[in-house]
């Protein structure tokens, strides 16, 4: 990835963290990586296509950082640490409240499902899901 991209998905994740999705600006953004308005859509062709960058990004990294924390052994235990944890890390995050919001979310959930077929944490519970039905604690057909 490019430096300049990076400067700015990083200052845009601080910027949507800080102010979410609607109340931050392009220019508000483009300020922070200290690069004018129209260098931020060399990047990225519109506000919507650079916070999908920084919604997935943070999305991988907080699924991350809830699977490290959780001991997997018990499939119906492990399974509800995780949508609680998940929950709450969506509660205290500007950035993946989106996915409940009216207009960004739905458009959010239309890109999911291209990107989320492939994704690193589906390819997790799947080896999960495998070592769960070959220690018995998960049905063959679940």
């Amino acid at each position: 990835m490019d430096s300049m991209q990076q400067t700015l998905i990083t200052a845009a994740r601080t910027e949507f963290l800080q102010h979410g999705y609607k109340a931050a600006s392009i220019a508000d953004i483009a300020a922070r990586a200290g690069v004018a308005v129209g260098s931020v859509y060399k990047f990225f062709p519109s506000k919507q296509a650079l916070f999908f960058e920084v919604y997935f990004t943070e999305n991988a990294r907080a699924k991350q950082q809830i699977a490290a924390a959780i001991d997997w052994s018990n499939p119906r235990q492990a399974l509800k640490e995780f949508i609680t944890k998940a929950a709450e890390t969506s509660r205290d995050n500007q950035i993946l409240q989106a996915w409940t919001q009216p207009g960004i979310g739905d458009q959010l959930k239309s890109e999911c499902l291209g990107r989320c077929e492939t994704g690193e944490f589906r390819a997790f519970l799947h080896k999960l899901a495998e070592q769960w039905r070959a220690a018995g604690s998960l049905p063959a057909d679940y």
